[in-house]
């Protein structure tokens, strides 16, 4: 099965991404419009140059020319804005698109029709008109009428900034001051509200919560009368914020993967699977989930290009592969991945007995292993010379030793690297 996500340079292909990079026959394709994005990187099948909607027909020739290619059995949108685009386009695409049907679509992007919609089911914030405010509505909160994240969002807390509203692309609310939560949905193809569960938005950046946790509110009640009086199909969310009453009131809903849907997935929900096995009418509960009390905190995380290639790998042993007498995890896990990729692993050290080592730390994964002795000179420096043992075959070294490092560099010219370095392989 292969699944496109586009674009691929969101928070939230990240997390598709993530969740169905393990799922067995399933081959994940991106592409984006730009390729200094994590995606081109990240992902083992990018597709760089894609139009991004910006010219519409090039846009879909585009995307139509990598399903075909690639033979795409559905595409997972992976921001607000698009997903409207390819809905409408299903058809001349050639491929299913993970979301509900087009009026629902158009529904969660608009907050005024959600807005309207909903108002005699469940609690929203005050809309108000400029000729209606008076002096004791202040602060006021405005946001886009179409829009996502919190773009464009802000604080109105005098009549001269909101003479600056336009009425007509802005609504102006009730400002909000409690609480703030996101409840992750999922709706089976029968409409069945299958799952719901709220977690704290603890901070936010442009509307990605960076700091979340699970939190023990029952907002089920909510959940299901949005769920009837919507029609949702796939995963949803939707969020909600206290009032200055303590009142829970609707924020937005949303027809896709949430980008901190991380939360609920280590717990065993994992939406972007459900999904495919619902758009594919299989059955899907009952679901299955560890009931875990869990914050998450997002971080940046440094993504490398480089354009070198080696086929083998010099790696010492003390205070290297291990060290603080502990596996180096991230220079074991680099190891196995070069193993995976055909690469030869040897090991060279001055360890006595490395074999018994490696056995102790269940680390046995290398090719050779090269034993050097500890004998120095008078000068204090070894006479055995790790570089007389490395074949300058495209390889690379990597040694905790600055002195090993200087000699293997300028006698067999390779990279050489310490492990704060590994990152970059």
């Amino acid at each position: 099965m292969n699944i496109l996500i586009f674009p691929s340079g969101s928070a939230v292909a990240h997390e598709i991404h993530d969740s169905l990079k393990y799922i067995k026959n399933v081959k994940i394709y991106g592409t984006d419009y730009d390729d200094s994005n994590y995606s081109s990187i990240y992902f083992e099948n990018y597709i760089p140059g894609c139009p991004f909607v910006k010219n519409e027909d090039d846009t879909i020739a585009f995307l139509k020319n990598v399903i075909i290619n690639n033979n795409i059995n559905y595409i997972f949108p992976a921001f607000d804005s698009v997903i409207p685009f390819l809905k409408k386009n299903e058809t001349k695409l050639g491929s299913k698109i993970i979301c509900p049907e087009l009026e629902i679509v158009e529904l969660c992007n608009s907050k005024l029709l959600t807005y309207n919609r909903l108002q005699c089911i469940i609690s929203i914030p005050t809309i108000y008109r400029k000729d209606t405010i008076n002096d004791s509505d202040f602060p006021l909160y405005i946001k886009p009428v179409t829009g996502y994240g919190t773009r464009n969002h802000s604080i109105i807390r005098d009549k001269t900034e909101l003479e600056k509203v336009d009425e007509n692309s802005m609504l102006i609310l009730e400002l909000l001051t409690g609480d703030e939560f996101t409840v992750d949905c999922f709706t089976d193809f029968n409409g069945k509200l299958l799952y719901n569960k709220a977690r704290k938005r603890i901070r936010t950046i442009n509307g990605i919560s960076i700091h979340s946790a699970t939190v023990d509110l029952d907002v089920s009640d909510i959940a299901l009368k949005i769920n009837k009086e919507v029609k949702m199909n796939g995963p949803w969310f939707f969020q909600v914020k206290y009032s200055k009453d303590n009142q829970l009131k609707l924020l937005e809903i949303a027809c896709r993967i949430p980008g901190a849907m991380c939360v609920n997935r280590v717990r065993g929900i994992n939406f972007s699977w459900l999904s495919i096995l619902n758009i594919e009418r299989k059955k899907i509960e009952p679901l299955f989930y560890n009931d875990i009390p869990i914050e998450c905190i997002k971080m940046f995380k440094n993504i490398y290009r480089t354009n070198f290639e080696y086929n083998n790998i010099y790696c010492d042993l003390d205070d290297t592969l291990i060290l603080h007498d502990k596996v180096n995890v991230e220079l074991i896990a680099f190891l196995f991945k070069s193993l995976n990729n055909n690469k030869k692993i040897h090991l060279i050290t001055r360890n006595e007995n490395p074999e018994r080592v490696l056995e102790q730390y269940k680390v046995n994964i290398f090719n050779t292993i090269i034993k050097l002795s500890k004998i120095k000179d008078s000068s204090g420096n070894y006479i055995d010379k790790k570089s007389s043992y490395i074949k300058n075959d495209k390889s690379i070294f990597i040694d905790d030793s600055y002195v090993e490092k200087i000699d293997v560099k300028s006698v067999c010219n390779i990279f050489c690297f310490s492990p704060s370095e590994i990152e970059l392989l």
